[in-house]
């Protein structure tokens, strides 16, 4: 179905426009099944006609503006996890395995995921992968060390030992600093991960969902 949806979106042959039609009708009044929500959306604002337009226009004045993740729940239904396994593992932009499967025991630059799907929510997953500075996983804030001679070094806080503070700098690899070379060490409350619905696609984003909550 979902398959079928895209196609309905590729062409402006009237059946299908009124079949894509008749599918927004029925996400606004609730008949429509949440795993086909995302591909009617996508579809429409591939062919936005007049009625498209007034439909998502309708669509979208029902969200609610003081949930920011109102816009990405869609995505929360009907995605596939072999397929964002791939995303997770190999997307150029995302990069997620650098942080979350990078450098092997003792080098993990972001929270273990492995059984991640039983320990949270749905939504959960998606508030960390869209607004990674909501929550941020305890003991995963960037720290920013000044140096003594001037330079300052930014990174993942991998450990930290009375002799010396590893992290894991946006560059990549491991920096070891010796403690007595530091002068300062700051812990910033952003997150090190980008907001993950700027650099995945819708589809992408659901495919990666469903996959995080398949590791259980």
């Amino acid at each position: 179905q979902q398959t079928a949806i895209a196609l309905l979106g590729a062409t402006g042959a009237p059946p299908a426009v009124r079949l894509l039609t008749q599918m927004l009708q029925d996400l606004l009044s609730g008949k429509l099944p949440p795993e086909l929500r995302l591909d009617v959306l996508e579809a429409a604002r591939r062919q936005p006609t007049s009625l498209h337009r007034v439909l998502l226009g309708a669509y979208e004045s029902r969200l609610s503006a003081s949930d920011p993740l109102a816009r990405y729940r869609p995505a929360l239904s009907g995605g596939n996890a072999a397929t964002g396994r791939e995303v997770f593992r190999n997307h150029v932009n995302a990069q997620c395995v650098r942080c979350h499967e990078a450098g092997g025991e003792g080098h993990q630059a972001g929270p273990v995921l492995a059984g991640i799907g039983k320990r949270v929510t749905p939504e959960y997953l998606l508030e960390a992968l869209v607004d990674p500075n909501a929550r941020l996983a305890e003991g995963y804030a960037t720290v920013t060390l000044t140096l003594q001679d001037g330079e300052t070094l930014e990174g993942i806080l991998l450990r930290q030992t009375e002799q010396q503070v590893t992290l894991r700098p946006a560059t990549g690899g491991i920096a070891e600093v010796p403690r007595s070379k530091i002068v300062r060490q700051d812990t910033s409350t952003q997150s090190a991960m980008p907001p993950m619905g700027e650099v995945l696609t819708p589809f992408e984003l659901r495919d990666v969902l469903a996959y995080l909550g398949s590791l259980k």
